[in-house]
């Protein structure tokens, strides 16, 4: 990065570099005052110049803002006003490039925000441009003080506080509350929700937002089982004090679609039932608004004897899109036989509303495509849970099918309502939220049958096969796995590759990973990962790191784990063709992924047993005739850890360059279309068809 700006002078005190602030950035967000100090340090002394200053000094308010000084953030405007003021970011050379590629790139147009409400309301040079009241609500906050006229009527924005600096104030707690917890600053994430709820009391929302937080990444189970134990400890407390009058006028909902709840299902910790669990405390507190009951008009769930009329079969999803849900079950929609289900398509997000199954536009997204082709009816709902809730019940719908819970609040909280007489969950998300109103959960034999661990808060419908109507991924041409290898420079190590998101990276899965190099002196574990999460991947980084260190006796292990940026598909499928072992993480792996793997000649060990969600990597080679604890299938599909270590090594010694390895990608060459089998996939239909039809006739699943 050309960030010229950034001086690198004789003077310790003064000296500032782009790799000093990576350093304390994104070492760890405990590092955020460490830096505070440096460049207050850089800025305060007497014989530095402006052009040693100014560069400390735009970074500075965006720190103070993060970690939530704001009195100090104020003196700082104040202090050099005149500079903030004639010298704006874009007369800086390079600094834009540099703050627009920062993971806490938000922290910068916030701080601008917030400097301009007080500069350009500043009458002079000595006055302060802020009032009593912005004084008291900064120091002192309290609703009366600062949020007088909030009401729940203003939920669809942010409330209008006493005064506009306030509300500025206000609108960058909230942002900074959802941004920080999704790039890994969780701690002051919680503290920028407190500090909004300091501003604006229980009408937020927000004290749920807090009790539920969970992060990415915990160091230890301990950690996770204690915080765990104090997240359903507190619900009722918190849930009670909760002024909002449904859990979705929560206002981080403005920032972001994701549930609160997302994260608890990662945990391994019978994450089921602590879903059962909140979605009982959400009922106990907003039963009736969230079941809808004083608004139920009964007489579309009383269905008659059975008729030769189609079927009406409805799917409500916010990811009916180029997703992994949406590709998941587009083909499921598409296949479903119009002469005896009559389909409808309800869109859960706003996010659609621009260009969602325009016919008179061009399909740039080819599942959007396919669902609109296929689908009666396309329906985008309305925000409003009640005016929604009618719109599908005109429907009529004897089934409705949601692809996934668990993703998308919206969703979420819209299947508490009683809208079809029999109401279905797919495993585009594979937890069980533990709605009432859900009635079955649809799933597989094929991926429950070699875990235990695997709970559902509703009666299991178990297809046949893999359920869906997978399209076999268009890989690029991949010539030879020498040339993908060369492309990331893999020649000298025995790659490892775990292409999931940081969340899957349970602690549990450590212990594998570290002994995978302990025994592997070559061995090199490459994680991907998205840019913005720069924060949790250091603290992953770290926990892996101090656990491998210990089982090497103190020998550095730094080198040992790569990760790698997100990236394009085609780049994305050389990486699986370059691995020489792809690992399958536990409790929760790939879905996806696996069959991506497979399709770019990627080799992967899965751990069924360890499970916690529905085992498709496993359910996937089983149907390419690999057995567990089969001589042939070599350890692929685990039954033990050690067994699972095992194949790994095997699969990456020499570089991938083994008879085994060859064996076992051989075998996954030759039966791969086993996946996509044109008589597979009519049973897989067939299978789904059977089951929508005997629920002709049902009534209300009670």
């Amino acid at each position: 990065m050309a960030f010229i700006l950034l001086y690198v002078v004789s003077s310790s005190v003064n000296s500032f570099t782009y790799a000093d602030y990576h350093k304390y950035m994104y070492d760890s967000p405990d590092n955020f005052d460490s830096l505070v100090t440096h460049l207050n340090s850089i800025i305060t002394n007497p014989t530095n110049s402006f052009l040693q200053i100014q560069i400390p000094l735009r970074i500075l308010p965006s720190l103070l803002l993060l970690s939530n000084r704001i009195p100090e953030f104020i003196e700082l405007t104040l202090a050099h006003r005149d500079i903030f003021n004639n010298f704006p970011l874009s007369s800086i050379p390079g600094f834009t490039a540099f703050y627009e590629k920062d993971p806490l790139w938000l922290s910068y147009e916030l701080a601008m925000d917030l400097q301009n409400q007080i500069i350009s309301s500043s009458s002079s040079s000595s006055s302060s441009p802020l009032t009593a009241v912005d004084h008291t609500c900064v120091s002192s906050p309290s609703q009366e003080a600062c949020c007088p006229r909030f009401s729940n009527s203003e939920l669809s924005s942010n409330p209008t506080l006493a005064t506009q600096f306030l509300s500025t104030l206000f609108d960058a707690h909230t942002k900074l509350g959802v941004f920080l917890d999704e790039t890994g600053a969780f701690t002051y994430s919680l503290l920028h929700f407190q500090s909004a709820i300091n501003l604006c009391g229980p009408n937020t929302g927000l004290e749920l937002r807090i009790a539920l937080a969970t992060p990415t990444l915990y160091s230890t189970n301990l950690e996770a089982s204690s915080a765990r134990e104090k997240l359903l400890g507190s619900l009722t407390q918190s849930f009670d004090d909760s002024r909002i009058d449904h859990p979705y006028d929560s206002l981080e909902l403005m920032w972001s679609g994701t549930p609160a709840t997302f994260l608890v299902g990662y945990q391994g910790l019978e994450d089921s039932k602590a879903l059962g669990k909140i979605a009982q405390s959400y009922i106990d507190r907003w039963g009736e608004t969230l079941l809808q009951q004083q608004n139920q008009n009964q007489s579309h769930l009383e269905a008659g004897p059975p008729s030769n009329k189609k079927l009406n079969v409805g799917f409500a999803s916010s990811f009916l899109a180029d997703h992994s849900v949406g590709r998941l079950i587009a083909g499921v929609i598409e296949s479903l036989d119009t002469e005896k289900f009559e389909i409808s398509v309800f869109s859960c997000n706003d996010f659609y509303r621009e260009s969602y199954y325009d016919e008179e536009r061009d399909y740039p997204d080819k599942v959007k495509k396919i669902i609109s082709s296929a689908a009666t009816n396309i329906v985008l709902l309305p925000r409003d849970f009640t005016t929604a809730g009618n719109v599908i019940k005109s429907f009529q719908l004897d089934v409705l099918i949601y692809p996934e819970l668990g993703m998308d609040s919206y969703t979420l909280f819209l299947s508490y309502q009683r809208l079809a007489t029999t109401q279905l969950v797919f495993w585009g998300h594979p937890m069980s939220q533990g709605i009432p109103t859900i009635d079955y959960s649809i799933t597989s034999n094929l991926f429950e049958q070699h875990t235990k661990l695997i709970q559902h808060n509703s009666q299991r419908i178990m297809l046949e096969g893999l359920t869906v109507k997978f399209t076999k991924p268009t890989t690029p041409h991949l010539s030879s796995r020498s040339d993908s290898k060369e492309l990331f420079n893999f020649h000298l190590n025995n790659v490892y590759l775990v292409p999931q998101t940081l969340m899957k990276f349970h602690v549990d899965f450590d212990s594998v990973m570290v002994e995978i190099l302990k025994a592997d002196p070559k061995g090199l574990i490459v994680i991907t990962y998205n840019e913005n999460q720069i924060l949790w991947k250091n603290k992953l980084l770290k926990r892996l790191e101090n656990k491998l260190g210990r089982q090497e006796k103190g020998q550095a292990p730094s080198g040992r784990f790569k990760f790698l940026p997100s990236l394009e598909k085609t780049q994305f499928y050389h990486l699986l063709n370059a691995a020489d072992c792809i690992l399958d993480p536990f409790p929760w792996g790939g879905g996806v992924t696996a069959l991506e793997s497979f399709a770019s000649g990627g080799v992967m060990v899965t751990l069924p047993k360890k499970q916690h969600v529905v085992t498709l990597a496993a359910g996937m080679y089983e149907l390419m005739g690999f057995v567990p604890g089969d001589e042939e299938s070599g350890g692929v599909v685990a039954r033990s850890e050690s067994e699972y270590i095992e194949a790994a090594l095997k699969l990456a010694a020499n570089g991938g360059a083994n008879d085994f390895r060859q064996k076992v990608e051989q075998k996954i060459s030759q039966n791969i279309d086993n996946l996509f089998d044109e008589s597979r996939l009519r049973e897989t239909m067939q299978d789904w068809e059977t089951m929508l039809l005997s629920f002709r006739g049902s009534k209300q699943n009670e």
